[in-house]
């Protein structure tokens, strides 16, 4: 519990460098402290008093649902714990002495995460703010102000959103209020002469000025199209890239890093205003499907989308809002197949174009140096100079670069330090391989049937949980945002760098009769000495040429050497479709005709998805047994109910008492809607090179505690700090119940509501 205190500086009293003033108002309160003037604070977090009227404001950081602003007044009680502002927590404990009053404003966690508190405006510069108490938020960089007479509260409004990280006000001699930033800026407010929403803002990408011909994807003068050594997966799509950068402007490099800002040393340094656009398209038939845009503001970078018509004669500013669409394309084959494409909202861009990998991803100063573009970049003055070669690349393979470089541009974004992945290891191409810890981690959100599993087992693809990741279609897919299906080709290039990370290959001794990895591919390589005349033919022959072992669809291993071997048979995975355990089912679910694939929810589920799932009557029993499949839902790897499960995430085992059903299902649907701040992510980096990822469980003696995924704390001094970076994104994963059947999903919160 926090308290205000109020002592006297100028008097001391006894041992004490200070002295109680005599009217504070628990002196002679037995067992109080007489040094509190109020009390019941969760987290005060800056406070002012009006110098006109002498009303004292503070801003109280929240716990699970809400910010406050409190009115202080003498001996208040404000209620933690037993409320969060509006909100009951412990309604069983004792109240203190006085009785709880409530907050003058609660902000909910939808607009703000951790307040700040302000001071009372008493300038001249903005008459319309003279006697406003300006505050704001620390996350979301959104500011507010009110004015209050003592007894009323009035004129309370949004002043502005921004990319500041307020961490404190400040006030000058005129009464003028300023934002100090925590990077070290110092902003004051300007009147904003525009009423109206900008109508130049290009609503159309042929208002953008970008291209000379938008169909034809011709760029306009000064805008230069540009290559990336590594293509991302778009699930058969194709990306066409360009770069504008204003007048004169030019590419330079960072200097010094500054990671909370996305300023990392030696990247390209882009001038304001530079744009950068993406086109997707499908080949056959040929049709664009959006045009992504990144504009530098100069203080960050802002994400925009321009859907395009089926007339393909123009593309539309989106709403930011994000959308599911469907469209039909050649994949190779020769007919046309449906697809799914998310439309990502403005937020969902932002998850991977995020400040710790620099915002900018494709355009990378290490690996857009396709054929000689550096060189005509500095050549036409585009580019400063060409960007410091990494010298240890030279000493990998091909296939290594080739497998990294896929690895970085699909993954790294996320899978870096403070990049928002909660697995203890990297997928950066640009530092060298053996600081990426792939080979020592083991994985924190379930092993998915494997035996003794690591991120990456050097020889042996099967046992590689990377490499299930890729291949499944279900909730264990990654990446978590982009297409749902599976890169085939990008998956057998990862699959032969692991198997060549080997100095000699390995032979599973774990295995349980014969080492089926090399059987298979030995077997598929006598795959040109069999005809080919008819569909499945050979196939059917290669897999007569071996006896397959019973348990071949029960274990992980198996089935993805089996499906990655080039024996695979779809009619041998249908035959034996019933014994398939829903991770490995996930595995060969693309393969499956439409008639024979479980319905699930999928990886973006709407409101009708959770108005049916809500309208089913779930089964507790099996709730429960969903709840400790680790290879399902990871959920019991976090949270304790009783004396069973880690104590990573909250504890749930009351968990029922204090949510609804409607709630419970939003918290597995969108974990990162709402964070509980106690549990907010952390990633602390180390002079050392170290780093933790987690959440702050204590500090003591002024060193940090910070516990991990796996449930261990590290105590952490502070001189050994070199950046700490909070995350946004919600340490539980999100698409969890992507591959649960709405029965499923309806079985789990039955569960989860009968914890009480």
């Amino acid at each position: 519990m926090g308290s205000i205190q109020r002592i006297d500086v100028h008097r001391s009293e006894g041992r004490k460098n200070y002295a109680i003033p005599a009217d504070n108002p628990f002196v002679k309160h037995p067992g109080a402290r007489p040094e509190v003037w109020a009390y019941g604070f969760r987290n005060p977090w800056r406070m002012s008093f009006d110098p006109e009227t002498g009303h004292l404001f503070v801003g109280d950081v929240g716990w699970e649902l809400w910010e406050m602003i409190y009115d202080v007044v003498k001996g208040g009680n404000y209620g933690w714990a037993i409320t969060e502002g509006p909100q009951p927590v412990k309604p069983d404990q004792e109240p203190g002495p006085t009785p709880i009053l409530k907050p003058l404003i609660s902000h909910s966690h939808v607009e703000a995460m951790s307040i700040t508190g302000g001071y009372v405006y008493r300038g001249n510069r903005l008459p319309e703010l003279r006697g406003h108490w300006i505050y704001g938020d620390y996350v979301t960089g959104k500011i507010w102000s009110f004015r209050h007479d003592g007894k009323s509260l009035s004129g309370h409004s949004e002043l502005l959103d921004s990319h500041i990280r307020v961490v404190c006000f400040g006030r000058d001699h005129a009464g003028e209020v300023y934002i100090v930033d925590y990077e070290g800026q110092i902003y004051r407010l300007e009147k904003n002469e525009e009423t109206a929403a900008n109508k130049s803002f290009p609503r159309k990408l042929s208002e953008t000025g970008l291209f000379a011909d938008i169909r034809k994807q011709l760029p306009a003068e000064g805008v230069v199209p540009y290559e990336v050594q590594a293509e991302q997966w778009l699930g058969g799509a194709r990306a066409q890239r360009f770069v504008a950068i204003p007048g004169d402007g030019q590419v330079s490099y960072h200097k010094r890093n500054n990671l909370a800002r996305g300023v990392l040393r030696d990247a390209f340094a882009f001038p304001a205003d530079t744009v950068i656009a993406r086109t997707i398209s499908v080949p056959k038939p040929p049709r664009h499907i959006e045009t992504q845009i990144l504009h530098f503001n100069g203080e960050g970078w802002l994400p925009y989308n321009y859907v395009w018509n089926e007339e393909q004669t123009e593309a539309h500013l989106s709403d930011g809002q994000g959308a599911d669409i469907e469209f039909s394309f050649d994949d190779g084959g020769g007919e046309l197949v449906k697809r799914p494409w998310r439309l990502h909202s403005s937020t969902e861009c932002m998850t991977c174009h995020m400040a710790r990998p620099g915002y900018v991803l494709g355009l990378h100063h290490q690996y857009s140096d396709v054929g000689s573009q550096h060189a005509d970049w500095v050549a036409s003055g585009l580019l400063e100079k060409k960007p410091k070669p990494l010298h240890w690349l030279k000493q990998e393979g091909n296939l290594q670069r080739q497998a990294r470089a896929y690895l970085h541009i699909n993954c790294a974004h996320c899978h870096r330090r403070g990049g928002g992945g909660t697995a203890p290891f990297e997928l950066r191409a640009d530092q060298q391989l053996e600081r990426n810890r792939l080979f020592e981690t083991a994985p924190n959100q379930g092993a998915f049937g494997m035996y003794d599993p690591k991120i990456i087992v050097p020889g042996d693809a099967g046992r590689s949980l990377l490499l299930y990741r890729m291949a499944s279609t279900g909730g264990a897919h990654m990446p978590k945002l982009g297409p749902r299906s599976v890169d085939w080709q990008g998956l057998q290039l990862v699959r032969a760098w692991i198997n060549e990370l080997a100095d000699e290959p390995i032979t599973p001794s774990w295995l349980p009769e014969n080492d089926w990895q090399h059987m298979f591919e030995h077997v598929a390589k006598s795959a040109n000495n069999l005809g080919n005349t008819g569909s499945g033919t050979r196939e059917n022959a290669l897999t007569k040429q071996i006896n397959l072992p019973s348990n071949l669809f029960q274990d992980t291993a198996n089935s993805l050497n089996y499906l990655m071997s080039g024996c695979f048979s779809i009619e041998e995975a249908l035959a034996r479709l019933s014994q398939m355990p829903p991770h490995i089912y996930d595995l060969f679910e693309s393969f499956f005709p439409n008639s024979k694939k479980r319905k699930i929810l999928g990886p973006t589920i709407d409101s009708a998805q959770v108005a049916e799932v809500l309208s089913l009557k779930g089964d507790a029993t099996n709730g429960a047994k969903l709840f400790r499949q680790v290879d399902r839902t990871q959920c019991i790897n976090c949270h304790r109910i009783g004396e069973e499960g880690r104590e990573v995430g909250p504890e749930l085992a009351r968990i029922g008492e204090k949510y609804s059903r409607a709630q419970l299902l939003e918290s597995l649907v969108k974990p990162s809607r709402y964070i509980d701040p106690r549990f907010q992510s952390v990633s602390i980096d180390l002079k050392s090179g170290v780093s933790y990822t987690g959440y702050i469980v204590s500090r003591e003696d002024g060193n940090t505690v910070l516990r991990d995924l796996t449930g261990t704390n590290h105590t952490i001094k502070p001189y050994l700090i070199e950046s700490t970076t909070r995350g946004k994104l919600s340490l539980m994963p999100e698409g969890l119940l992507q591959s649960f059947t709405p029965q499923e999903a309806a079985d789990l919160v039955a569960y989860l509501e009968s914890l009480n």
